[in-house]
């Protein structure tokens, strides 16, 4: 078992996490490797099903969001929906305007948020633990049934973790 650094101790100007993320393995960097494990398990086939109830309510408020210029008061079907935040609804419509109106462009910001999440995950981990601990919160946690469900759903509890 390993025990976490000793801060006192390491007298440099580097973080602790900056030492723990960035040891090189094998001449590559295990930053980039934590980022690409979370997104190669949190973000692909994201448009492969059609939205459901829930979903559709979400993207439509953001749709509406989009068309309307509104930005402020979300609206669903003409009528004042205030009983979330508009966090998502303001996300969503962004990656409606940036790649058009479709599932994936729906379910882009959860699942962004989520792999964001992931790799913060592992950055803490790392950090206390070091680079393998780290890499292995990231797969724990992305392969995890509810995160990775929700990671692929428009629902507006995905976004504010990460944040």
């Amino acid at each position: 078992m390993q025990q976490a650094p000793d801060i006192a101790a390491a007298g440099s100007n580097e973080s602790l996490a900056d030492r723990a993320i960035t040891r090189d393995v094998g001449g590559q960097t295990a930053t980039y490797a934590v980022i690409g494990l979370a997104a190669a398990l949190l973000l692909p086939r994201l448009g492969a099903r059609a939205l459901w109830a829930s979903e559709f309510r979400w993207a439509e408020i953001a749709r509406e969001m989009l068309s309307s210029g509104e930005w402020i008061v979300p609206r669903l079907y003409g009528v004042t929906y205030l009983e979330k935040p508009p966090l998502l609804y303001w996300l969503v419509a962004g990656a409606f305007r940036l790649f058009g109106l479709s599932e994936l462009a729906a379910r882009i910001v959860p699942a962004l948020s989520a792999t964001i999440g992931a790799v913060a995950t592992g950055y803490g981990a790392a950090a206390i633990f070091g680079a393998e601990v780290g890499a292995l919160a990231v797969t724990i946690l992305s392969t995890s049934l509810l995160y990775f469900t929700l990671a692929h759903a428009v629902v507006t509890d995905v976004p504010l973790p990460p944040l």
